[in-house]
């Protein structure tokens, strides 16, 4: 299953910081996890999962691997997948 990202309204985001979208990304793993516990779920990072929305950091920040840690993210993934992910939002899939 491709879990397809922007898990944010498309609003301001006047009362939102980094903490709620991650424990929002977080809420949404928690629950596709349980409905589907023996499907593969790939997640995917959108635009409105960065905070502020539209400005990803660049590879050497620590944004990638608080997102993965976060929000559950790395039991989703191999080792492999999350060490690419932590240098740029991004890895491969078989």
């Amino acid at each position: 299953m491709i879990f397809y990202s922007d898990n944010m309204p498309h609003v301001s985001d006047s009362g939102y910081n980094q903490s709620v979208v991650l424990q929002v990304i977080n809420n949404i793993t928690s629950y596709l996890t349980a409905k589907f516990p023996n499907v593969a779920v790939y997640p995917l990072l959108g635009n409105h999962d960065i905070w502020p929305d539209n400005q990803f950091p660049d590879a050497s920040d620590k944004y990638y691997a608080d997102i993965l840690e976060e929000t559950g993210w790395s039991s989703l993934l191999t080792t492999s997948q999350v060490n690419s992910f932590k240098q740029g939002f991004c890895f491969a899939v078989d």
